[in-house]
Order: structure tokens, then sequence, then C-alpha cells
């Protein structure tokens, strides 16, 4: 389901019965005076007239306020079939628009901005074009739970299958939209927009919102590196560049690429590289990757040590982790897991 930060009358294709609306008017006012001059010879008064068109059209089938003659027949029939064709149309209408925004809009709308309060630690998605979407894919077959904000989306596309993954249409620079999606409780944002202006500006709302969030913009072009750094961007990334590196990988590097594809990618989702930054009170400060043992406890490999900004590749055995450093490992989802609890769990004595 799509959450409309906005709705319009031609979204909710909401019918305005304007001319039902004059030709029953036009209709009430003929039968008064069609009425008024065929009981002319009688006491009839203009209530009287009122009287008998308006239980003409709305169908109540009481009996004639006076005689009326065949003229008289014949015209009550007309006004019958004008009259109660456009009185249905006007209720059918307005029937129908009652059911489009008490139930489509503000029933709908409702329910889904509950969930949208209630989601944390998720990664906003900005775009749901080409790159948005594979995005988006991966990021649920990792389990990850996903908001994406665009301002037109195509409902064939969309998958509403699956309750981790929200849909919001808005403007993604507007502040108010950002907060909907939830970008103070988030993880991470993903800006995959096309137009760089867009990708800045969303950026620095972003970043102004929730400044320890993680950024990882797309850029098109090396240009507009820098502009989306000084935006508030952690990471860009430019689809053209990376698939060509992969394309060259895939020819100069054709074991390595094999084996990541089977084990890192989409084909069996078994091994994955990951980085866990390590809680304050976590027990496994200042004390060496000798000591802790990692593949033995838990089954995965430390690839580097991130401390403050720098990245140590391979540590040595004797290498004591810190406050404040983070593990790249390798290994299975589980054994990922296994390092994850540390935070919650003395699993090392």
């Amino acid at each position: 389901m799509i959450f409309k930060t906005q709705i319009t009358e031609r979204e909710l294709k909401l019918n305005k019965p304007v001319y039902p609306f004059f030709l029953l008017a036009f209709v009430m006012v003929i039968g008064v005076v069609g009425y008024s001059i065929l009981w002319q010879d009688t006491p009839a008064t203009l209530l009287d007239a009122f009287y008998m068109t308006f239980i003409t059209i709305a169908t109540i089938g009481y009996r004639e306020v006076y005689p009326l003659t065949d003229a008289g027949k014949i015209f009550t029939m007309i006004i019958a079939v004008i009259g109660i064709g456009s009185l249905f149309y006007i209720l059918g209408s307005l029937m129908e628009n009652l059911v489009i925004v008490n139930v489509f809009n503000n029933r709908g709308k409702k329910k889904m901005k509950q969930k949208l309060e209630k989601i944390a630690d998720h990664i906003i998605v900005v775009g749901h074009g080409n790159v948005g979407r594979l995005t988006i894919v991966q990021l649920l077959k990792n389990e990850q739970k996903v908001v994406c904000i665009d301002t037109d989306f195509q409902p064939k596309i969309i998958d509403d299958t699956n309750p981790n993954c929200f849909y919001i249409e808005g403007d993604a620079t507007d502040e108010a939209v950002l907060e909907l999606a939830g970008i103070k409780r988030a993880d991470g944002l993903i800006i995959t927009a096309a137009d760089p202006a867009v990708s800045i500006f969303v950026a620095l709302t972003a970043r102004e919102v929730n400044p320890n969030i993680f950024i990882v913009a797309r850029s098109s072009s090396d240009k507009n590196i820098s502009k989306l750094q000084k935006a508030g961007a952690n990471r860009t990334v430019n689809p053209y560049n990376a698939g060509g590196q992969r394309m060259a990988n895939m020819v100069l590097n054709k074991n390595v690429i094999d084996f990541l594809e089977t084990n890192l990618g989409s084909n069996i989702p078994n091994l994955a590289m990951e980085t866990i930054d390590l809680s304050d009170n976590s027990p496994i400060f200042n004390r060496s990757l000798h000591d802790l043992d990692f593949r033995n406890a838990t089954g995965v490999t430390v690839l580097a040590v991130l401390r403050e900004g720098d990245a140590i590749l391979n540590p040595k055995p004797h290498f004591k982790l810190v406050r404040g450093d983070k593990l790249l490992v390798f290994g299975t989802l589980e054994s990922i897991k296994k390092l994850s609890d540390l935070n919650s769990n003395l699993l090392f004595n």
C-alpha cells in the first residue's frame, strides 16, 4: 500500500455531480411551473405544485394532489424520468465519494501511519527507479525493514505482499515527509535519485533532522561527489562505475567473482561480510584477538578493525580491541549473529 502525503481529487477520482444538480434544480422549477399551469382552474398553490414535483421525483408514490388530465400525466412521466435519473446520479456520486474518502483515504492512511510510527532500525530509500528497486530487493533479502519515498509510484511494480516494506508518496526534500518515514529512528538513508540537486537537498535535510544517520547517495558524475559529501553523505556510489568495474572483474577475476556470486550474492544467502559496531558495555574490550578466538567461539573471521576512520587490515593475534572499534567480519549469517550477541551476552570469560 502507498501512503500518500497529499491526495488530490484527481487521485481520489472524486465525482462532482454539478450538471446533474443543475438539471435537477431545473426540473424542479419546470415541475412547479407546469403543475401550476395544469391546475390553474383549481385552488392549487405553489406549495401544492412543488409538493407534487417533489413526490414524483422522490418516487414516494402518493396520489395526485389534484386530478391530472392526459397532458398532466405525460408531463408527470417526463418529470419523473429526468428528475429521478438526476437524483439517483447525484446520490450515487455522493455515496461513491464517501466510500473513497473514508475507506481509501482516512482509514488506510491512519492504519499505515500507525505502522510507520512504530518502525525503527530500518533503511530509508529515496527513489523508486531502477536503482532504487534493486536496492530494495537486496535489503529485503537481508531481512531489513525498508521505507521507500518517491513522488510518483507505479502500483503495478510495487510489492505489497512484503510486510517489511512501506511506500510513501511524497517529496523527500520535505522534512515532514522524512519524519513520517522515521528518519530519527532509521539506521540508514540511501538516496537513489538521478537528479543530483534532489540528492543534495535530501542529504542536507536528512542530516539536519538526524545528525547521526548514515547516508549513502547515488552520484552519476564524479563532480557531484564533493557536493554530496558536503551536504552530509557518508558514502557516494556511481552505479555506472560500479557496473563497469564489476563486468571487468568478471573477466579478470573469474574464480573470485564466481565465489562471491555463489556465497555473497542473491543466489545462496549463506555467507556475508558485515560491520559490527561494538557497544560501550561490550565484554571484549582490552582483550586480544588471540584471547577472544572469534573463529572458534562464533565462526567468523575478522578481516579488519575500523578505528577512528582507519582500517587495520588482517590484524595480528596480539591486537587488542578498544572502545569505539568496529569489526569487519566474514562468515555465515548465523555466526555473525552470534558475534552481535556479544552486546548482551557474555560469551567470553
